[in-house]
């Protein structure tokens, strides 16, 4: 647990400190992090689309179409980039058992102190939360693609519009995403999946 912060004259609970303290600097492995989320949602968005039209235009239906590519590509993704998410957690620990300078050095300590399996250590838990959660996001913004009116091209603000309309389709496919995996972040159902999950990426590693 982090100590009880001190902020002025104010001694802030135990609770809470742990909270304020992910906000404060350094802000260790932030260009990893941003980097990881960024490339990861290129690839599944961006791959997802490219998927489709290749199985679309192999005669499969829709429905494989549409899910089969973000399954596949956000579960490389997740294995790809688990490594860099374990390196940025572990730099991020609040009361490390050592102090870690960077993302490579946290990389090095794991493989050192855990091994191989450690940097993928965790895979199962990202497995069961993003995959879901980018097949339901790619499924809705595709779903509104094709349903939301498109903007007039004579108006004057089409620029606008056409910003307007794609916002609408992130905000709602992030939510829907989101609520709809929501309950896969309750230990009673997590852990016991997670369990799984890594036995079978360690399975693959050994």
């Amino acid at each position: 647990m982090v100590e009880s912060l001190r902020i002025a004259s104010i001694r802030l609970p135990q609770a809470v400190s742990t909270y304020v303290y992910g906000f404060m600097p350094p802000y260790k492995g932030l260009i990893a992090t941003v980097g990881g989320m960024t490339y990861a949602r290129a690839a599944i968005f961006w791959g997802s689309d490219y998927g489709r039209d290749v199985l679309r235009a192999y005669g499969y239906n829709e429905s494989v179409a549409t899910v089969a590519p973000p399954l596949v590509v956000s579960t490389i993704v997740q294995v790809t980039n688990q490594p860099l998410i374990r390196a940025t957690i572990t730099l991020q620990d609040p009361q490390p058992q050592k102090e870690l300078r960077n993302v490579a050095h946290a990389i090095r300590y794991l493989y050192k102190t855990r091994g191989v399996q450690g940097l993928w250590h965790g895979t199962g838990v990202g497995l069961f939360k993003t995959v879901p959660k980018y097949i339901t996001a790619v499924v809705v913004k595709d779903y509104m693609e094709e349903h939301l009116p498109q903007p007039d091209p004579d108006s004057p603000t089409i620029h606008y519009d056409r910003l307007e309309r794609s916002a609408i389709k992130s905000a709602t496919a992030g939510i829907i995403g989101a609520a709809l995996t929501n309950p896969l972040d309750g230990k009673m159902i997590f852990f016991p999946l997670a369990a799984i999950g890594d036995c079978f990426c360690r399975g693959l590693l050994l």
